[in-house]
């Protein structure tokens, strides 16, 4: 009996079976422009091998961050088409550091994303789970019924910039260093598999991030974002690089799963920085309610690990919270923030973070 079927088989099953994949190699592949706003957003497929990644043709997603402008690219998905669906696999390369939202709609309108963030000019892998993608919680969304995503009710892929969001109000863009003007995004070889994703959440606690994806499974602003495996963690790790002006800041926040901080006690995580800084983690809750825990890192890329008591975390000054508690039931994300340019001297600095986990 020969083993080479049954390895075959074996190897399949670990890759998935495909459900939708666009290679662009012949045209956009059913891939539109959704104009949300304004309307300056186009798609096209472009051939130069300067951007290429898989393949022939890579799809081009051109569009503003500007007041009154918010494009995306969509593409709309047969009924049931899927149903089996497990995971999705893409390059994508945008022309400046951008935070990126992949979207998915099911046929009653309610909406499930998944956020990442790419560096300029760079190719970046993303392999996401269909357990990574979250309920849309902004204003106006429409709610699901069983709160879950039903694979076998999506009717529509889509991606944008998140930047186009935070561009709207200038105050903000202008904290967060986000600059008005014409973008681009690539995208190559879109694959949904039925490969299923492993989950890192053991018995007793919630693992935030691993960093096992391959891309920062994070929105990062005002840095260049990356995942690392080297010094100083030496381990699986978000790495941000950032320069700061005065009166600016820097971070990554990342949406998390309604309940999944309950009964939870402690936030543990390693992290390091190049230079000594000041770093909050906050906790924000979706009725605006946001706690703060601030220490102080001491640079020379020295790995710090923190252990921080959820109960001992202090309301922020821009705190919305009727009952002044943190209601674990009610958080919805997690950011680290550098301050250090807002109170106390600009300057360059890369910050690391290592696997984040809540724990019982």
């Amino acid at each position: 009996m020969t083993l080479l079927p049954l390895f075959c088989l074996a190897v399949a099953a670990a890759q998935g079976e495909p459900l939708i994949r666009s290679t662009f190699a012949a045209g956009e592949d059913g891939w539109t422009a959704a104009q949300l706003v304004g309307t300056g957003g186009k798609v096209s497929v472009v051939r130069d091998p300067d951007h290429l990644k898989v393949g022939t043709g890579s799809l081009r997603l051109d569009y503003s961050v500007k007041v009154g402008e918010m494009s995306a690219a969509s593409l709309p998905v047969a009924d049931g088409a899927l149903a089996k669906m497990g995971s999705i696999h893409f390059w994508v390369r945008p022309d400046q550091n951008s935070p990126l939202i992949v979207n998915l709609q099911e046929k009653n309108g309610a909406q499930y994303s998944c956020s990442i963030s790419a560096a300029k000019g760079v190719w970046q892998e993303v392999e996401m789970g269909i357990q990574d993608f979250l309920p849309s919680l902004d204003p106006g969304s429409v709610p699901d019924p069983n709160g879950r995503l039903n694979a076998d009710e999506i009717v529509s892929i889509s991606f944008f910039d998140l930047n186009q969001f935070l561009g709207q109000v200038e105050a903000l863009a202008g904290l967060l260093g986000v600059q008005q003007g014409p973008r681009a995004v690539y995208l190559s070889d879109f694959l949904v598999t039925t490969k299923p994703m492993p989950d890192a959440t053991a018995a007793g606690e919630y693992v935030i991030d691993a960093f096992d994806r391959p891309h920062p499974a994070w929105t990062v602003l005002n840095a260049t974002p990356g995942i690392v495996s080297e010094a100083p963690l030496n381990a699986r790790a978000l790495r941000i690089d950032y320069n700061l002006p005065s009166g600016k800041a820097a971070g990554a926040f990342k949406p998390l799963r309604l309940g999944a901080l309950v009964a939870k006690k402690t936030l543990a995580f390693r992290a390091a920085t190049a230079n000594a800084c000041q770093l909050v983690v906050q906790l924000e809750e979706k009725g605006g309610g946001k706690y703060n825990y601030a220490f102080r890192m001491p640079g020379g890329s020295t790995p710090v690990d923190q252990n921080v008591v959820l109960s001992e975390m202090k309301p922020a000054d821009d705190s919305k919270d009727d009952n002044d508690k943190l209601d674990l039931e009610e958080v919805k994300q997690i950011t680290f923030i550098d301050l250090t340019a807002l109170l106390e001297a600009p300057g360059k600095n890369t910050l690391w973070i290592g696997r984040v986990v809540a724990k019982s």
